[in-house]
C-alpha cells in the first residue's frame, strides 16, 4: 500500500529542514532532525548535535470536497505541523540562534518545491511559542504551519 500523502507532507518537511545549511543559503547549520514522537529534555542532547529540530503531525481538520453541489469522494484536509527546535550556547545568548533558526525554517517549509507539490497552496505560518528564557544556556521554540492539501477518503488517504 502506498504511503499517505500526509505521512508524504511529514518527509517532505523532515527534508526540507535537514536541508538547512549555510551551503544552501541558510543562516544556520541544522546539525539533527527527528520526527519521532519523543523530544529529549536540552541538557541529554549531545551539544554536538544543536540546533536540534523535532517535527510532529498534530490535529487535522477534514471536510467533503464536491464540485457543482455534488457528493464526490474527496476530501479536503487542514493539519498543523509543528517544529520545535532547540539552539545551545555555552554563554546563555540564544536570541541571535534562535531568530536566524526561526527565520531559516519559514523560509525552508513555505518556499520547498516538495512540499508545494503535494499541497493545494502553500504551507501558512501560524505561531510561534518560545520559551521564554526559561532553559538558560538552551532556547526551545515550536512553529507551527498549516498545511492543506485534497485526498480521496475511499482510497484511504492515497
Amino acid at each position: 500500500m502506498a504511503a499517505s500523502i500526509r505521512y508524504n507532507i511529514i518527509q517532505e518537511v523532515k527534508d526540507a529542514v535537514e536541508a538547512i545549511t549555510k551551503a544552501n543559503g541558510y543562516l544556520t547549520d541544522v546539525k539533527s532532525v527527528s520526527d519521532k514522537l519523543t523530544i529529549q529534555h536540552p541538557e541529554s542532547i549531545d551539544k554536538n548535535k544543536f540546533p536540534a529540530c523535532f517535527i510532529l503531525d498534530e490535529d487535522e481538520t477534514k471536510e467533503p470536497l464536491s464540485f457543482f453541489g455534488g457528493a464526490g469522494e474527496d476530501m479536503m484536509s487542514t493539519f498543523t505541523v509543528s517544529i520545535t527546535s532547540i539552539v545551545f550556547s555555552r554563554t546563555g545568548d540564544t536570541i541571535l540562534p534562535r531568530t536566524n533558526l526561526l527565520q531559516d525554517i519559514e523560509k525552508a517549509i513555505v518556499t520547498d518545491a516538495a512540499i508545494l507539490a503535494l499541497l493545494i497552496e502553500p504551507a501558512s505560518p501560524t505561531t510561534v511559542e518560545t520559551d521564554q528564557g526559561y532553559f538558560g544556556n538552551y532556547s526551545v521554540f515550536k512553529q507551527t504551519f498549516e498545511m492543506q492539501y485534497i485526498y480521496n477518503h475511499t482510497g484511504g488517504g492515497v
